[in-house]
């Protein structure tokens, strides 16, 4: 009887076992499979804020590369309006009716280098011009100035008008053997110049400056 009902409870035991091995509880099953189904969840909502937010920045990139380029663009374009203008601040100054001022470096550049061809006069410009010598003390050098101005308006882009103060340029003025001031030199651009002395109206520089420099005849 012992080994008989021996038999019995292991054979129960065991049915237990795989009952309880076969069975499992459905509401266990369910609770994980829902807990499965949030992490995914999770997963993807975590993984679509990452995704918005490498979109985000890389738009915010993108938005200031074009940026920059567009300031680039319009930095080189005011270069190129620069550059195509072909005129400078100081070249303007010069055109606007104010006789360029010249110092005895600057005279052998545009008219004469007397030291290059001391014995023969060899014109270095390429318009015409004239040249007021003068002093700061000299009361008709100063009549003379606001003339020279009304023909360097005038005469803009057909002669140049330039100025040279004989109490800082010595060289310049042992040069021309200036005696008296004003005086004024008118250089064509062929043929040799000549000296004015002295302070004349506005209408005798014109006259000269149409006759000898401009070659019009009336």
């Amino acid at each position: 009887m012992r080994k008989i009902g021996l038999a019995v409870f292991l054979s129960i035991l065991g049915g237990l076992f795989v009952i309880n091995a076969c069975n499992t509880n459905p509401s266990e099953k369910v609770k994980t499979e829902q807990i499965l189904a949030q992490n995914n969840k999770q997963n993807d909502k975590e993984f679509v804020q990452k995704k918005d937010t490498f979109n985000l920045k890389q738009n915010k990139n993108v938005k200031s590369e074009k940026k920059d380029e567009i300031n680039s663009e319009q930095i080189l374009a005011q270069n190129v309006v620069q550059k195509n203008d072909g005129t400078d601040k100081k070249t303007v100054s010069k055109q606007e009716g104010k006789p360029e001022h010249l110092t005895a470096k600057t005279f052998r550049e545009k008219i004469w280098n007397y030291k290059k061809n001391p014995n023969e006069w060899v014109f270095e410009g390429s318009l015409p011009c004239v040249v007021d010598f003068y002093a700061d003390w000299c009361g008709p050098c100063k009549m003379v100035a606001p003339i020279m101005k009304n023909l360097a308006k005038k005469y803009k882009g057909k002669i140049n008008i330039y100025e040279v103060n004989t109490g800082k340029e010595k060289e310049l003025s042992a040069v021309f053997q200036i005696s008296g001031i004003p005086s004024i030199l008118f250089c064509p651009k062929n043929g040799k110049p000549a000296m004015q002395p002295g302070a004349l109206p506005e209408e005798k520089y014109i006259e000269i400056i149409e006759k000898f420099l401009l070659n019009k005849k009336k």
